[in-house]
């Protein structure tokens, strides 16, 4: 490319370099490159843009990988834990860490997310200092100010409202613990580089070499994303690290290159307990992931969809406004798109000029390289339900802020770095409040779906998903309104039909609730919410042989869904076959050990076996659960009485009766005439 050409380019002035210095000497510290202060505010201001966040509750994902995962219960059970998602054991292992030792107490959860979010961010500043050590940066005059700008990028990680995504939304720790592997990985290797570029400390630079080895491999498991770390090596070797006309260090890449074959074979040697789940199984967690059921994209569609959302995503980075929890993306229909043109030419133009401009500004070059390869795995090589969610942004943004600041520092050139300064300062100023003022949405997750209504009102999903919290808070006829929203919307759209018909049986449409069904399991067979939902109708039309047919399909389809479990308990219960029973309130039990109902259940299975002091049991591990669940206290009463506890089943019958339980008539004049009774 022509040289003057570029020189003469509006806006950017071509960098200077000077005299080569020797590569493994750090250049001169910026003002405040020195000493602790740096990290000390970068972590202060993490801190406090998320000090609103610790009471946030689990919502979405939660519900799956936390809340109700029955594989983190017991830290002591490595295997369960394996067994759940193996390609993102280490995850699942901090959050059965965060179990045992504050068990759903969500503050300490936050806390971990933060100070984690507060550790990617430090490990993106010093990565920015290495980065401007090394040989093709040194040159440059922009790494006589490497202390700045390694701070400014941290600033526009830490503070950037696009992260609250990931740091409120707890299952996606995630993401965070893989930009630590991530970024933790590249600072040991560009140091090791470093030191070995320079001849210096050998020893060291081997130890440090295997230490990042190490850590690519164990980050592996954190999430996929890791599977880009080696490539993006491959592409700092040449970017910064290798001697001009030379090519890069295969001795030290190519064993980085291998580890990308971890996830692969993890994947296909093992199947996860997370992925035996149907797509309608993982669509219950977030209330029908896949919205888009009724378009039934192709993948080119999808392909041709995540040019148009990377575009998106640089304009939210950007201009982070009217951030949304639930895009619901449209998919592409066809090429003649207009928009979909614009997104090409623009992905294209960046995409060129960062090839071009690759030996000038190495920073801008490889921040853009960066975003599209660490977005690859997620926006083009698996196609997913969710077309955008801003949580994807998370590792992309770890060196585009790097980018972003150098980019701006060329701009306004040495002589106004003044200028520079204080615009990096006024936008991290401006993020901060942003995504502080963000944070509040993720006060509860009936905020965060009226966020999402107000600005996707045609979002189906969000309405049915708006429509259960109101249910669960006893407005149902709010519920019925949003459930019929959804409908309207996407009148195939099977957990909004799930959800209207259960709540149309409650009401006593019954003729009205089957219609829903069966609509919902003529759109996904597979639809195991709505099968568990019919068993839960015939149970109470007195129909069990029904009932257990549709919650063996269930059943088969989720074979770990706790609710089915127990109500083909209680159907079998019903006709008698009490072994099979409490076989299955074991099942229900033992993948939710917080299921109250599960454990009245098994208490009224074994109290018509005649094993009282164990249906006790039951009753007291229920009422631990929900100290005011007025069944269990009538049932303990009734088993009381046939072990002959008056005086306790009296109390208990009192306990039920002040929390409006039903208690048999009958049995309160059985006990009027118990020993012990008053005259």
């Amino acid at each position: 490319m022509g040289s003057k050409k570029f020189r003469n380019r509006p806006g950017i002035a071509a960098p200077k370099r000077e005299a080569p210095v020797s590569a493994a000497t750090e250049p001169p510290p910026g003002p405040v490159r020195a000493g602790f202060l740096p990290a000390a505010i970068l972590c202060l201001l993490g801190a406090l843009i998320y000090s609103n966040t610790l009471h946030n509750p689990f919502c979405f994902d939660d519900k799956m990988w936390i809340t109700g995962n029955f594989a983190i219960k017991n830290i002591s059970d490595l295997s369960a834990i394996w067994n759940f998602y193996p390609a993102r054991f280490l995850t699942d292992l901090s959050f059965a860490v965060s179990y045992h030792f504050s068990r759903l107490d969500v503050v300490p959860y936050h806390v971990t997310n933060i100070t984690m979010h507060l550790a990617a961010t430090l490990l993106v500043w010093r990565l920015t200092l290495l980065t401007m050590a090394t040989p093709a940066m040194r040159a440059d005059r922009i790494a006589r100010r490497a202390g700045w700008i390694a701070f400014m990028a941290g600033l526009v990680f830490v503070a950037h409202p696009i992260q609250t995504q990931a740091v409120n939304y707890i299952t996606q720790r995630t993401v965070i613990m893989a930009v630590i592997f991530y970024t933790g990985t590249l600072c040991l290797y560009v140091k090791s580089r470093l030191l070995a570029i320079g001849n210096e400390r050998p020893a060291a630079s081997a130890a440090l070499y295997v230490l990042s080895l190490t850590t690519a491999v164990i980050g592996m498991f954190t999430k996929e994303i890791m599977i880009t770390l080696p490539v993006m090596i491959l592409v700092y070797e040449y970017a910064f690290l290798r001697a001009p006309g030379r090519n890069v260090s295969w001795k030290h890449v190519i064993p980085m290159l291998l580890t990308m074959a971890i996830i692969p074979l993890v994947m296909i040697s093992s199947r996860p307990v997370e992925m035996s789940l149907s797509p309608a199984a993982w669509g219950t967690v977030f209330q029908g992931r896949e919205y888009w059921r009724e378009i039934k994209p192709t993948r080119i569609s999808s392909l041709l969809t995540q040019v148009k959302v990377m575009a998106a995503y640089i304009r939210l980075i950007l201009v982070p406004v009217n951030q949304n929890i639930d895009y619901a993306y449209p998919f592409v229909k066809t090429f003649s798109d207009p928009s979909l043109l614009a997104s090409i030419l623009f992905v294209g133009a960046a995409l060129y000029s960062a090839l071009r401009w690759f030996a000038r500004y190495p920073l801008t070059a490889f921040g853009v390289l960066w975003f599209f390869i660490t977005l690859l795995p997620e926006s083009a090589v698996i196609t997913l339900g969710d077309p955008m969610l801003e949580h994807r942004l998370y590792l992309p943004m770890a060196f585009f802020s790097v980018s972003l600041a150098a980019t701006l520092y060329y701009l306004v050139k040495d002589g106004r770095f003044r200028a520079f300064v204080a615009l990096m300062l006024a936008a991290a100023a401006c993020y901060s409040v942003m995504s502080y003022k963000r944070n509040d949405v993720w006060r509860s997750e009936l905020s965060i779906w009226n966020d999402v209504i107000r600005k996707s009102p045609m979002n189906a999903r969000a309405y049915n998903n708006r429509g259960h919290l109101y249910e669960d808070m006893g407005e149902t006829e709010m519920a019925l309104a949003d459930y019929n929203a959804a409908v309207s919307l996407a009148p195939k759209y099977p957990p909004a039909r799930g959800s209207r018909g259960t709540l149309l049986y409650k009401r006593g449409d019954v003729d009205g609730a089957l219609a829903d069904y069966d609509v919902a399991l003529k759109a996904d067979s597979n639809d195991y919410l709505t099968y568990c939902n019919l068993g839960a109708i015939y149970i109470q039309k007195g129909e069990p042989d029904a009932a257990i047919g549709n919650l063996d399909k269930s059943i088969a389809i989720n074979p770990h869904y706790d609710k089915a479990f127990n109500n083909r308990g209680v159907a079998y219960m019903d006709k008698g076959e009490l072994g099979k029973a409490i076989a299955d309130f074991d099942k229900a039990i033992w993948l939710n050990g917080d299921y109250p109902e599960a454990f009245d259940n098994r208490g009224m299975a074994r109290l018509k076996g005649g094993e009282f002091a164990a249906a006790i049991a039951d009753f007291d591990a229920a009422l631990r659960i929900e100290p005011e669940f007025g069944r269990a206290y009538v049932n303990r009463a009734i088993a009381r009485y046939n072990k002959g506890e008056y005086e306790k089943s009296r109390k208990d019958v009192l306990r039920a009766q002040g929390l409006g339980a039903y208690v048999p008539p009958d049995f309160i004049e059985r006990l009027k005439y118990a020993p012990g009774a008053g005259g």
